[in-house]
């Protein structure tokens, strides 16, 4: 009988640890939610910011060999119409000016990459 009882008032024990360990679990997870919510919404802009920039590149060479016989204005409008389109796709969120400022980024990335690749070949 003596041997239940201090089974029984050692269960209650392991019980109270356990439910005090839960209980600050749940305290540090409240406490870090915010942080991570933080974290994670900065980790996806970074991201789609990548994203972006990548498409813009690949788009200005798409545009710039796809219609080489219109002028700079209609590649940019056609660009701009496509970058839009892959973004829209990808669901990442994007203003018209943050799309026109990506497309001047792509496309000195773009003009940068085909000086060096001249550069190089000669």
């Amino acid at each position: 009988m003596e041997f239940i009882m201090e089974f029984v008032e050692g269960f209650g024990l392991i019980e109270g640890v356990v439910t005090a360990f839960l209980a600050f679990l749940g305290f540090i997870g409240g406490k870090l939610k915010p942080f991570l919510e933080e974290t994670l919404k900065s980790v996806k802009k970074e991201s789609d910011s990548y994203i972006i920039s990548t498409l813009a590149e690949q788009g200005v060479r798409l545009i710039n060999e796809r219609f080489k016989g219109e002028s700079g204005y209609e590649k940019f409008e056609h660009v701009t119409a496509w970058l839009a389109e892959r973004a829209r796709e990808r669901e990442i969120p994007i203003k018209e000016d943050e799309i026109r400022g990506a497309i001047q980024e792509g496309y000195d990335l773009s003009i940068g990459k085909e000086k060096k690749k001249t550069e190089q070949s000669q």
